[in-house]
């Protein structure tokens, strides 16, 4: 599925205020009472506020700002670790899981946008920030765990693709839409390239 950088950034949170303004001390203060306020088990603020933060992060950059963006990304890590942990404590609820799964996904690709356009001087903390992602979309089998491939000149920053682990030995069918199933691939995957 592709993704451009256009839809990633309209799918996060709207954020009205950022960092350097004089009501950001009270937003984030909204954010804590919110916080530590009852959510039902299928509710997750946490993970808005982590995608507040990457909204955030995108704006000031968009700005040409000379401010670093990594205190901002710091923010994002602790809101996201919250959310994830709530989501395990809750439970996998069917209901909330395809959103989790949309949004970590939204987010990895927000965090390769951000990345790409960092300072010197940010790109670090951003790596890590991803690497983080990574480790919590797979902590939760959120998505792939294998990163792409660079072949068949397909584009890595602008598409979303899930990855799943297929046997190379046996023998496959396709299910179709009237219920007929068609054998393929008798001989095995071994030979195939299937990205």
């Amino acid at each position: 599925k592709l993704v451009s950088e256009e839809d990633t950034v309209k799918k996060l949170p709207t954020v009205r205020f950022l960092p350097n303004s004089p009501f950001y001390p009270l937003i984030t203060f909204k954010e804590l009472i919110l916080s530590l306020g009852f959510e039902k088990p299928h509710e997750n603020i946490n993970l808005t506020f982590a995608g507040k933060r990457l909204a955030e992060a995108y704006k000031i950059q968009e700005m040409a700002s000379n401010k670093s963006i990594s205190p901002i990304i710091q923010k994002y890590l602790r809101s996201l670790d919250i959310a994830i942990d709530k989501f395990i404590k809750d439970g996998n609820y069917s209901e909330t899981f395809q959103f989790l799964k949309e949004t970590l996904a939204r987010h990895q690709s927000a965090l390769t946008i951000i990345y790409d356009k960092a300072k010197k001087e940010d790109k670090e903390g951003i790596g890590e920030a991803l690497q983080f992602l990574r480790e919590k979309i797979t902590e939760v089998n959120a998505g792939s765990i294998y990163d792409f491939q660079e072949n068949q000149n397909l584009d890595k920053d602008n598409r979303q693709v899930y990855r799943y682990t297929v046997p190379q030995e046996g023998q496959y069918e396709i299910l179709m839409m009237n219920s007929s199933a068609a054998t393929i691939y008798q001989n095995g995957l071994k030979q195939l390239n299937l990205q």
